[in-house]
């Protein structure tokens, strides 16, 4: 439930968003739109949808329209979690992948160590520079913090320079000097 709607997703790819007040459709995804729904998280006024046709889907929180979708790379195992302009998906190959909340463009992700199974989702805290914000709990019993780096420090990639800075100078002779004759 967020604010005033319900958001129900099916195993027969059926997306719903009810008004809680009356439960009456707001807005509906007919069944083989999509695949079967693993699940959802609100952020502002976007609703990111992660299903088995190994998609992630951006839809507006009061039509259900689609702003935007992008192929995950891996079989989402939790609903997505978003956090700070990122949304999170978690699966099993890669086992981390973020997305940005604007346009869907992929940020980074983790592969994780071989053969580890989670023990539920990861608890993700709001991102802070050097700090730990998520956690991810495995059956064995590890635990692994993750720093969210690449979310923090946006800056431009590194580029060859075409052509030196700056501008060509004269060479200067010295008056008086031999070697300048």
């Amino acid at each position: 439930v967020d604010g005033g709607t319900l958001l129900v997703g099916s195993n027969r790819g059926a997306l719903w968003g009810l008004d809680v007040g009356n439960g009456k459709n707001k807005w509906f995804w007919r069944p083989g739109r999509i695949a079967a729904v693993v699940g959802s998280a609100v952020q502002g006024n976007a609703l990111y949808v992660v299903s088995q046709d190994l998609t992630i889907r951006a839809l507006s929180r009061a039509s259900g329209n689609q702003q935007w979708k992008t192929p995950v790379e891996t079989r989402p195992d939790f609903p997505p979690r978003a956090l700070a302009g990122v949304v999170a998906v978690v699966g099993y190959s890669p086992m981390l992948s973020t997305f940005e909340t604007n346009g869907g463009k992929a940020v980074s992700s983790w592969m994780g160590p071989a053969d580890a199974l989670f023990q539920g989702p990861p608890l993700i805290d709001t991102p802070r520079p050097f700090s730990v914000s998520m956690v991810l709990v495995y059956r064995d019993g590890q635990l692994i913090g993750l720093r969210s780096t690449e979310m923090l420090f946006r800056e431009p990639a590194v580029v060859p320079l075409t052509a030196l800075p700056g501008r060509a100078l004269a060479r200067e002779t010295i008056p008086g000097d031999p070697a300048a004759r």
